[in-house]
């Protein structure tokens, strides 16, 4: 596909993206909007599955920008990430299940019918999440730098320079996020909020990623069409040599020859 193809793809699959991202906005409606929370959370799932439809489009995007432009980098820093937070993920899900099971185990909680209220004993076991939590930070802040790399090399080929903030924002809203869910944390162990109050300032931090998917989303839509001028050099021919010919036999001679250099007669 052309450059202009695989901009416009680029800016589809962002736009995708950042609509499917809204998903994390309305599940939290559970704690503003009780009544509607179901409506509202079955709306965002849908949204969801269209964030990940318009990732992979993201991805083929990035991929054919990286061949236009000749440079794998762009591509490959933006795949890096995707398996980095991936991988991040299923370790810190895995963490935080185990860890979750043994402080159930060691705070003495016993599964009944009807089964225990988790959210009454998070304030007590919330502690034991707080390393899984510094994981998936260092996972996310190592995703956003990779796409902060692929978006810088995307900017210097392309010439928009918005690439580049975006990337930027991308750093500035996982480390906002973790840094507000870090200190929600920290006030639900010392039951000083709710657990509630937790994710809402772990969402502080969406507002930017939001922000950078727009900025992405922009600029995928400024990127042009290299233009198509070609400016060849222009190679001036080598000044033709004046010469003149001997009289006698003929002989090619410098210009400014007094005798011919064949058979040294007078010209």
């Amino acid at each position: 596909m052309s450059v202009e193809s695989n901009s416009t793809l680029g800016g589809v699959g962002a736009l995708m993206i950042l609509a499917g991202s809204v998903f994390s906005l309305f599940s939290l409606t559970r704690y503003v909007f009780p009544p509607i929370s179901t409506a509202f959370t079955v709306f965002g799932g849908s949204l969801a599955v269209l964030s990940f439809v318009g990732l992979i489009v993201f991805m083929i995007a990035m991929n054919g920008l990286a061949n236009d432009y000749k440079d794998r980098g762009i591509f490959d820093n933006a795949l890096f990430g995707i398996i980095v937070i991936v991988i991040g993920g299923v370790l810190a899900g895995a963490a935080a299940f185990i860890l979750v099971l043994s402080s159930i185990a060691s705070l003495g909680i016993q599964f009944t019918n009807p089964p225990v209220n988790m959210e009454a004993f998070l304030p007590s076991i919330i502690g034991f999440l707080i390393p899984v939590i510094l994981v998936v930070a260092a996972f996310a802040l190592t995703q956003a730098w990779f796409f902060w790399r692929a978006f810088s090399r995307l900017a210097a080929k392309s010439q928009v320079s918005h690439f580049k903030t975006g990337g930027l924002l991308f750093i500035v809203g996982v480390a906002v996020s973790m840094a507000f869910f870090f200190l929600g944390a920290v006030l639900v162990s010392a039951e000083l909020i709710a657990v509630d109050g937790m994710f809402i300032l772990g969402s502080v931090g969406s507002f930017v990623s939001y922000a950078a998917w727009a900025v992405v989303t922009a600029s995928f839509f400024r990127i042009k069409a290299p233009s198509n001028h070609t400016f060849q050099q222009q190679v001036m021919p080598p000044p033709t040599r004046q010469v003149k010919y001997c009289p006698h036999c003929g002989a090619e001679n410098n210009i400014d020859a007094v005798y011919c250099t064949r058979c040294g007669k007078r010209l």
